[in-house]
């Protein structure tokens, strides 16, 4: 009879290294929404640049954080990306909640409806 091969548990460090990396994948994922809302309504952090300058990073080293999964924002980068864009930061760490504060999400909302009934006036007029 053939034995079962036990899995090994997770490191301690292997467990940081996934949770971490999440954490940066997080970031990244909000950051990159922040530029493409910034295009869309002509904001001031349209370019990557211009965000990683907002936050006091280089954005030459954001490509290391997407493309090497051995590099990950520092946590004064999540500071900043939380404090100057008003990302959640419990949302940034864990993934959990909403990703904007509830003050800024309800901001958003009011501007979509607001494009949405210009959008309505214009098909009336039609």
């Amino acid at each position: 009879m053939a034995t079962k091969k036990k899995k090994k548990p997770a490191t301690k460090k292997n467990y940081q290294r996934e949770l971490t990396r999440e954490v940066t994948k997080r970031f990244l994922i909000a950051c990159h929404e922040i530029i493409a809302i910034n295009k869309r309504n002509g904001g001031k952090y349209s370019t990557l640049k211009a965000l990683a300058t907002s936050i006091h990073t280089n954005a030459a080293l954001w490509t290391q954080y997407r493309d090497n999964p051995d590099r990950n924002v520092t946590l004064e980068m999540c500071a900043g990306l939380a404090t100057t864009h008003n990302i959640d930061g419990h949302w940034l760490l864990t993934g959990n909640g909403d990703k904007y504060h509830k003050g800024e999400a309800g901001n958003r909302l009011k501007e979509i409806e607001k494009r949405l009934k210009a959008v309505e006036a214009r098909i009336r007029k039609k």
